[in-house]
């Protein structure tokens, strides 16, 4: 587990996270300028109680694939629906983009109303880390048992790490 990650995401919520489907590696280039069904391109937001922490893989660029977030949307009480370009347009809402270089990391918290931004033939390759403030119906207990090295042991764990892990 990376300390730095943990560190930052335990001071944000105030609290040990816990993993959920931990880690993996996802990669999306889109090849047409047209909507797909496996990118999440539209304005949405994901449980208040999930953080992730992305890795870049490879440089992300401004102008290329990329995800976006709506500022200021985490401070707005929970909406049970996704937002439309329009009513950011007409609303004034600032769109931010996010990028960087190879190696970059990106924390995001799921109540910020967010969306993948694809561009044909630039791709978007990361490693995400995904933990959530409290234990949740989403954790996988196979997807951990994958996870850990054959000769470990949970036991040899610390508690706070044990806590981590247990979803």
């Amino acid at each position: 587990m990376d300390e730095f990650i943990l560190n930052v995401i335990s001071t944000y919520i105030g609290r040990v996270p816990y993993a959920s489907d931990y880690p993996f590696i996802l990669s999306y280039k889109p090849t047409k300028n047209k909507k797909i069904k496996k990118y999440a391109d539209y304005w949405h937001l994901d449980w208040v109680c999930s953080c992730t922490a992305t890795i870049y893989l490879k440089d992300i660029l401004p102008t290329g694939s990329r995800m976006e977030v709506v500022s200021g949307t985490n401070r707005i009480p929970f909406y049970p629906s996704n937002l439309s370009d329009n009513y950011i347009k007409k609303n004034s809402l600032n769109v931010l983009p996010c990028y960087g270089s190879k190696g970059s990391i990106q924390f995001h918290c799921g109540n910020v109303f967010h969306r993948f931004h694809p561009v044909q033939n630039s791709s978007r390759t990361w490693l995400q880390f995904f933990f959530t403030s409290g234990p949740n119906i989403f954790f996988d207990p196979k997807s951990l048992a994958q996870m850990l090295q054959s000769k470990m042991s949970l036991d040899d764990l610390n508690n706070r790490d044990r806590k981590i892990l247990s979803g």
